[in-house]
Order: structure tokens, then C-alpha cells, then sequence
């Protein structure tokens, strides 16, 4: 038995019914090559695939901040005057007797500032999430078959299919 190739003889009946390794041999069942056995080479390949998976949460909220506004405001009031004024014509002066019950009432006005508050909208603030592709390198060790041949190599023909496809 040759142990580097895996094969029993020349292929005959014999060395077929002798073959104690037939793991990953198939036999070929055709007119031409009823003798033959194969050998099938495997490599791996990548499957990737995706998952959507949460990454983390974004919490929005408000905070009321106070900070404290001066404004100006112009107010009016109102001021008597006293003024004093000779008189010249003693004689147009009213000839009713003086008394003590003679009082004048004038009203005064002022302008008070009243201050209230009310919540005026200045901004609105607009939350949503959008999707965005990007490009992610994997990087892994692939393993592939190969065959290698050893002893014997008088023995061996190659077929040329196999020579054009880069298998030795």
C-alpha cells in the first residue's frame, strides 16, 4: 500500500477489495473509467452575515436654567408745582372776606411697572435617526485541499485538465 496517496495497488478488483481508507474516495461508475476512484478536494469559504444588534441609547431631555433679565422701562408721574406771582392790579383781587375753608384738590398720576411672564416657543428641537452604510474589513484564515503526490512519480501520468487548473 502506498500511504502517501491513499491508494491499494494498480486498481484492480484485488486492491480495491483490500483498500482499508476509503474516507473522502468515491468511486466513479462510467463505461470508460470503471477502475478509477477520485478524490474530492474541499476549501473553506467565507459566509458572512449581518445582525442588527442595539449599539446604545440616546436619552433627550430638558433642564430649565434661570438667569436673571434687567430691563429699562420709562415711566411717567405727574408733579405739582407751587409758584408764587405778584399782582400788580389790587383792585381785580376778588372783594370776598378771607377764610380758613378755601382748599384746592389736585389729582397726581404715575405709571407703575407691572412685570408677568408667559412661555413663548423660541426653537423646537427635532430628534430622528437615519441610517448610514459604512465599511467593515473581516479578516480570516480560509484552509483548502491540495493534493501532493509522492513516490512512485515513474507511475504517474498528469493529465493535462488537471495541469490547466494549477492542481499537482
Amino acid at each position: 500500500m502506498n500511504t502517501a496517496t491513499g491508494f491499494t495497488g494498480a486498481g484492480t478488483v484485488e486492491a480495491k477489495a483490500d483498500s482499508t481508507y476509503t474516507g473522502g474516495y468515491h468511486e466513479l461508475r462510467n463505461s470508460a473509467a470503471e477502475d478509477e476512484q477520485s478524490l474530492k478536494l474541499k476549501e473553506e469559504q467565507l459566509d458572512v452575515s449581518k445582525e442588527r444588534v442595539q449599539a446604545g441609547e440616546v436619552e433627550i431631555h430638558k433642564d430649565v436654567v434661570e438667569k436673571q433679565k434687567s430691563v429699562n422701562v420709562p415711566v411717567e408721574h405727574e408733579e405739582v408745582y407751587v409758584e408764587r406771582r405778584k399782582v400788580n392790579d389790587a383792585a381785580g383781587v376778588s372783594s370776598s372776606p378771607i377764610s380758613d375753608d378755601e382748599t384746592i384738590r389736585i389729582p397726581i398720576t404715575e405709571e407703575r411697572v407691572e412685570v408677568s411672564k408667559k412661555p413663548v416657543v423660541t426653537e423646537e428641537i427635532v430628534i430622528g435617526k437615519r441610517e448610514v452604510q459604512e465599511t467593515q474589513q473581516v479578516m480570516e484564515n480560509l484552509k483548502k485541499e491540495e493534493v501532493h503526490l509522492e513516490g512512485g512519480r515513474e507511475h504517474i501520468t498528469e493529465d493535462e485538465d488537471l495541469n490547466r487548473k494549477n492542481y499537482k
